[in-house]
């Protein structure tokens, strides 16, 4: 009642809510009616939530759900492991190529390396071999044919010794090179020079024309055995055994081989330098003109043929143009 008393501050507030308050009006099946106001609505709203977190947190997928889940992704997934793994496959291929060609080539260039080595090797060796023979060197002091003797004491294992890299190798690959390329270039010119001293030595007259024989005429004046008159002999005589060897004294150039008055059958060799040796009366010539011989080489057979009495070796020296007497070239070492 308003009129005539008066409200408390507690009733009109309760009034105040009950006015702002929301109803809402359930109508059953059966025509009856309930009233549900807005509290009540925000309770209930609370409550369902509760229960939808707590459903979502305990909620676990079935073994089924998990393989049909799976099996959904799992084309795509199996795809792009797959492409990802062959494009890895690929460049571990490509890398791998080309570390095998690398490896490949270094192996070639260290072969072709070690063949030109072994080549200037050899080479060295018949160039040391070569000097041996010329200089007279004591040949098992410089044996060529064999490795020199190395050795010394076993080293301390406790010392660390630096593993020889690839790098290491090939460094010392080229300069063992280098020191066999300026080592043949000493050899070669030293094995020239010792070849001109040896052209030149047997260029040179030393030692007996025949291989078996005797001295029967001097070089000079002398009593000629056929007219009995003192005459001049150009050169010595050399008695032996018919068709017994004739050697050439020098190495040279065959300039006649022939036929000549008095001489029969002749050869003439010129060995340079002015020097000229002649060989008559032989039984057959073994060279003709412009053949090559060397020193002791076999050029005829002894003889009778032309002014002779029986078979014998006339042998003459020139030197330029001159004969000269053969005796001061008999006693030299041939």
């Amino acid at each position: 009642m308003r009129e005539g008393g008066s409200v408390s501050p507690g009733r009109l507030r309760k009034e105040e809510r009950e006015r702002s308050t929301v109803r809402i009006i359930l109508v059953s099946g059966r025509g009856t009616t309930r009233t549900i106001d807005s509290r009540q609505v925000l309770t209930i709203g609370g409550v369902c939530l509760a229960i939808l977190v707590t459903a979502a947190l305990t909620w676990q997928p079935s073994a089924d759900m998990v393989r049909r889940s799976v099996a959904a992704f799992a084309p795509q997934l199996d795809r792009t492991v797959v492409r990802r793994w062959e494009a890895a496959s690929a460049n571990d291929r490509a890398r791998f190529s080309e570390l095998r060609a690398q490896v490949q080539a270094e192996n070639d260039a260290a072969g072709k390396l070690l063949a030109q080595m072994e080549a200037r090797l050899l080479r060295m060796e018949a160039l040391g071999q070569r000097v041996v023979e010329v200089t007279a060197i004591d040949a098992d002091e410089f044996d060529f044919s064999t490795l020199p003797a190395t050795g010394g004491p076993d080293a301390d294992n406790t010392i660390a010794v630096d593993e020889l890299s690839s790098t290491d190798i090939r460094r010392q690959i080229n300069s063992l090179a280098e020191r066999l390329r300026t080592r043949e270039t000493e050899l070669t010119i030293l094995e020239s020079l010792l070849a001109d001293n040896e052209q030149k030595a047997e260029q040179q007259p030393a030692g007996w024309p025949v291989a078996k024989g005797w001295i029967s005429s001097p070089f000079g004046r002398r009593v000629d055995p056929i007219t009995g008159k003192r005459a001049w002999h150009a050169g010595m005589d050399f008695a032996g055994k018919d068709r017994s060897n004739i050697v050439s004294v020098a190495s040279g150039v065959v300039t006649y081989a022939g036929e000549r008055d008095g001489y029969g059958r002749v050869t003439e060799i010129t060995h340079g330098n002015g020097l000229l040796t002649r060989y008559a009366h032989q039984n057959q010539l073994l060279v003709a003109t412009g053949d090559i011989v060397r020193k002791g080489q076999v050029i005829g057979l002894m003889g009778r043929t032309g002014r002779a009495t029986g078979p014998h070796l006339h042998f003459e020296v020139e030197k330029d143009g001159k004969v000269v007497n053969p005796a001061q070239y008999l006693k030299r070492r041939s």
